[in-house]
């Protein structure tokens, strides 16, 4: 089997807890963080090296030139066919690890249907939203508002952009995730649930963040309970060596 690697803005890092094993599905098969830190063609090694699927003969082609930290290649076949129609540029890949467990909620679009997705994030109606034009985190959020194609309800929230320079920082990036999350969360007001938990359990890989984030806890606590442990920087040190 051959596996023709990619470039991950992602890889340099790990970050989450490990999937709850009675969260398996489709959405997420094995006791991984949310973000690994490896490349694709690094995971299928991992898989096939712990005897996580059937071991077959493996072989990965490395992306030439590319190293861990770098941005993604400003070349085909990345820009002319995205992995994901919602996943267009850098910077949706960028943000996708903070703004793909709205997937989870029932009110909040990441700009599916848009002419920027996993770039906006906004909240159903016209919520009472506590700030407008803002940097948080190393980010710069300028207050939006979009309805996406099909969809009969109009979103308020924020464009994102990243203002400092360099790798994708998992501090800044995770901490801006918990910030947002906490923000929609205490401005919806409906009686329909925030939350599909279930769902938003599995995409996060624990039922914890629902419990921890919901009994208001400090961002810092949150960020900090969530880092990768240590059994898994082992684990990954041992396949994340093409790069």
């Amino acid at each position: 089997m051959y596996v023709l690697d990619f470039p991950n803005p992602h890889a340099h890092y790990a970050y989450g807890p490990l999937l709850d094993s009675s969260l398996f599905s489709f959405v997420g098969m094995h006791a991984v963080p949310l973000v690994p830190g490896l490349t694709i063609g690094e995971y299928a090694q991992l898989l096939v090296g712990e005897g996580w699927v059937p071991r077959v003969p493996l072989k990965v082609v490395s992306w030439p030139g590319w190293r861990r930290g770098d941005s993604l290649p400003q070349v085909a076949p990345f820009f002319t066919e995205p992995p994901s129609p919602a996943l267009r540029n850098a910077a949706a890949v960028e943000l996708y690890p903070i703004l793909g467990w709205y997937e989870g909620t029932t009110c909040v679009s990441v700009g599916r249907g848009t002419e920027a997705p996993f770039q906006q994030v906004g909240l159903r109606g016209q919520p009472a939203l506590p700030f407008g034009d803002t940097i948080v985190y190393g980010y710069r959020l300028q207050r939006v508002t979009f309805r996406p194609k099909g969809d009969t309800a109009s979103y308020a929230g924020w464009r994102l952009q990243r203002t400092y320079s360099g790798p994708v920082a998992p501090d800044s990036l995770f901490r801006l995730g918990f910030f947002l999350l906490r923000t929609f969360r205490q401005a919806w007001t409906s009686e329909t649930p925030f939350y599909q938990e279930e769902f938003f359990d599995k995409l996060f890989g624990t039922p914890l963040l629902r419990w921890m984030e919901e009994k208001n806890l400090p961002l810092d606590t949150l960020y900090r309970a969530f880092e990768a442990p240590a059994s898994w920087h082992a684990l990954r040190q041992r396949y994340a060596t093409l790069y």
